[in-house]
């Protein structure tokens, strides 16, 4: 195999390698994109932040209850009021706390003196019962303190929650995990499919590069051919032989080339046959020269 075959074979298989690594890369590519359209990943990830927020903000809530009622046991104002036995005063102040916080339902205190056994009721505020269309859900909270009396009081205190938030919050997890079942599936589905049609991409054009290279191989060796035999038939010229003649072939620059050749081969060869013929009158002529040149001087 000559160099210039070897040339025009690496080249086209240069130029297939590059074309089957792109063609690959974005055939991939294309199919993820197609796919996207239907699940797309940021819907996915949105799904999941949205959870993890009203989670976090479940959790939260349920943090500002325990400070809530921290709050209302812990104050000082309210439990003197409550060693006093000033129902009146603890009452206004639990309707106010209700008021103030939207998220309390109800609030019971109670109050154990030594001596008595069982705890009794010392004041009872109750948040006035929501609408049907209202739904909530409760969370009771309990504090058991010591007076400055030695009174044992214990604060109870019922939060609420929106039923609402807590079926939106599943609504969204059944969402979640409807999408991710389905994401995991047709990602599965995309690498067999990417990977199935990939490899019948590669086949088919690796196929039509093989085909690409025979071709490449049979026209390079038919021009490389008549290019060796131009060059030897060129040699012969040089050696002396000037009854070479070469067939043109097929109609393109190379043909142009061999016909220009051999019009240049038949000139040569005529103008040989005129340079021996001169040679021959120049040596017919020196002849008569001499013979003249004795009759003249015998």
């Amino acid at each position: 195999m000559g160099r210039f075959e070897l040339k025009v074979i690496s080249t086209v298989l240069l130029v297939g390698l590059g074309a089957l690594v792109a063609g690959t890369l974005l055939f991939k590519r294309l199919v993820r994109d197609t796919l996207a359209v239907g699940v797309n990943p940021t819907t996915l990830q949105s799904l999941k932040f949205a959870m993890d927020t009203a989670r976090s903000y479940t959790r939260t809530k349920r943090q500002s209850f325990e400070l809530l009622q921290d709050a209302l046991a812990g104050n000082q104002s309210l439990r003197r009021a409550v060693d006093e036995g000033d129902v009146e005063r603890v009452t206004r102040f639990l309707r106010e706390f209700i008021k103030r916080y939207d998220a309390v339902e109800r609030i019971r205190i109670e109050v154990h003196e030594p001596g008595q056994t069982p705890y009794r009721t010392f004041a009872r505020v109750e948040r006035p019962k929501p609408s049907a269309a209202e739904r909530y859900r409760f969370y009771p909270f309990t504090r058991e303190l010591q007076s400055a009396t030695g009174k044992s009081l214990r604060f109870q205190v019922q939060f609420r929650f929106p039923t609402s938030f807590t079926k939106k919050l599943a609504r969204t997890a059944r969402w979640h995990r409807t999408y991710q079942a389905l994401y995991e599936d047709i990602y599965r589905r995309e690498r067999l499919f990417a990977e199935r049609y990939a490899t019948s991409y590669i086949v088919l054009f690796s196929l039509i590069l093989v085909l690409l290279l025979a071709v490449a191989v049979l026209v390079t060796r038919s021009f490389t051919r008549r290019i060796a035999d131009l060059v030897g038939a060129t040699r012969d010229v040089g050696a002396g032989n000037l009854d070479v003649e070469l067939r043109r072939g097929s109609d393109d620059e190379l043909g142009d080339l061999i016909a220009a050749f051999n019009l240049m081969v038949a000139e040569l060869r005529d103008n040989r046959q005129k340079i021996a013929y001169l040679n021959k009158v120049s040596g017919w002529q020196e002849i008569a020269r001499r013979l003249a040149h004795e009759i003249k001087n015998p």
